[in-house]
């Protein structure tokens, strides 16, 4: 999986969450969608009070966005160095890192390049507003993955321990 470090400005209710990615606020205002924006515009706190999580690429702790995102217990993170293309489409700068070196007990790697990575609508993403992370996978994996999401949301402390199975029963067909 790619991690991309940015900036957690809500931590909603302490957990990440997995979910796929929607540019389209008619979409994330259908709930359970990672809703990817410049920013919270007045036309957006409907999507933004049904998604799963706010992907944004401007913003700061103590703006509106972020007060909205807390407000509603919604996990909310900024990645700056972003750049939206036209479709929607969002390109996120990747560091990419050259080989470790080690001098005496210090250890330590260098950027040697930067690259752009695409999302894509409907990508499988987990934000985690208390790191301040958002993490992409391979398409193959996707599915996989937010199954395992959607079972650990089923998961209940095993308060009772049937939901769990339940849930495997169900996905198993």
């Amino acid at each position: 999986s790619l991690v991309f470090q940015g900036t957690g400005i809500s931590f909603g209710l302490g957990q990440s969450v997995t979910a796929p990615l929607t540019f389209d606020r008619r979409k994330a205002a259908e709930g359970g969608m990672i809703f990817a924006a410049a920013r919270l515009e007045p036309g957006d706190f409907k999507a933004a009070a049904a998604s799963a999580g706010l992907l944004l690429t401007s913003g700061s702790p103590l703006g509106a966005s972020a007060a909205a995102a807390r407000a509603r217990h919604i996990p909310a993170v900024v990645i700056g160095r972003a750049r939206w293309q036209d479709g929607p489409s969002l390109d996120i700068e990747q560091a990419v890192f050259g080989k470790m070196i080690r001098e005496g007990d210090v250890a330590y790697q260098l950027i040697e390049k930067t690259r752009w990575v695409n999302l894509r609508e409907g990508q499988v993403a987990t934000l985690d507003g208390a790191r301040g992370t958002l993490s992409l996978y391979a398409p193959s994996q996707e599915a996989a993955i937010l199954a395992v999401s959607e079972a650990l949301r089923a998961y209940d402390g095993l308060k009772d321990a049937q939901v769990l199975l339940h849930w495997f029963e169900a996905e198993r067909g």
